[in-house]
C-alpha cells in the first residue's frame, strides 16, 4: 500500500519521465577551434548569402574562423543533443573538454541569443534564435574575461584575446 510521501514521489518520477521523453532532440554540433584561441565565439544563423553549416558523421560540423565569428544560412536547432567540442590546426584535432574538471574544463557560458522578435509570453516555438555565443579558454581566462568589452547590445565583443599572465590583471 503506497502512503502519500511514496505516492507523491511517484508522481514526480513520473513527471519528469514524461518531460525526458518529451525534451525535443536536434543533430549534435562538433565545434572546431582554432587553437590557442581565449576569448568569446558567436555563431550568427539564418544569414543571407552565408553557407549552410556542413555535416560530419551526423554533426553540425562549426569551424569557428581566428576571427571568432561564423556566419551561417542555417537555422539553429533548439533541443538536447551531446555537442563536441575541438581545437585544431590544419588537419590535427584536439578534444576539449565540456563538463566536469573546473582546471580541465576549456568550454564556458554557452547560450542562444535571439533578437527581440515581438513575442510576447513563454511559447519559446515562435522565438527564432539569431546567434549563439560561448567562450573559449581556462577557468582564469573566463573569469578575467566573463564581463569585460560588451558590444552596443550588451553581449560579450567576440574575438581573439590576449591571454592574462595573472589573476591580479583581471578586471573583476
Amino acid at each position: 500500500m503506497l502512503n502519500i510521501k511514496n505516492f507523491i514521489a511517484l508522481l514526480i518520477i513520473i513527471g519528469l519521465g514524461f518531460s525526458v521523453i518529451q525534451a525535443q532532440k536536434r543533430r549534435p554540433s562538433r565545434f572546431l577551434i582554432p587553437g590557442g584561441y581565449v576569448g568569446w565565439i558567436r555563431i550568427d544563423y539564418k544569414v543571407d548569402n552565408a553557407s549552410p553549416l556542413p555535416i560530419e558523421d551526423g554533426h553540425y560540423l562549426i569551424k569557428i574562423p581566428s576571427s571568432g565569428l561564423l556566419k551561417t544560412s542555417s537555422v539553429f536547432e533548439g533541443g538536447v543533443a551531446t555537442d563536441e567540442y575541438f581545437s585544431y590546426s590544419y588537419d590535427l584535432r584536439k578534444e576539449l573538454v565540456y563538463f566536469g574538471d573546473d582546471s580541465l574544463q576549456m568550454i564556458w557560458d554557452n547560450y542562444p541569443y535571439h533578437k527581440n522578435t515581438g513575442v510576447m509570453g513563454s511559447d519559446a516555438r515562435e522565438v527564432v534564435f539569431t546567434s549563439y555565443y560561448l567562450f573559449a579558454g581556462t577557468k582564469e581566462d573566463f573569469q578575467c574575461r566573463e564581463y569585460e568589452k560588451k558590444d552596443e547590445n550588451y553581449y560579450p565583443r567576440v574575438g581573439n584575446v590576449e591571454r592574462k599572465k595573472e589573476n591580479k590583471d583581471c578586471t573583476r
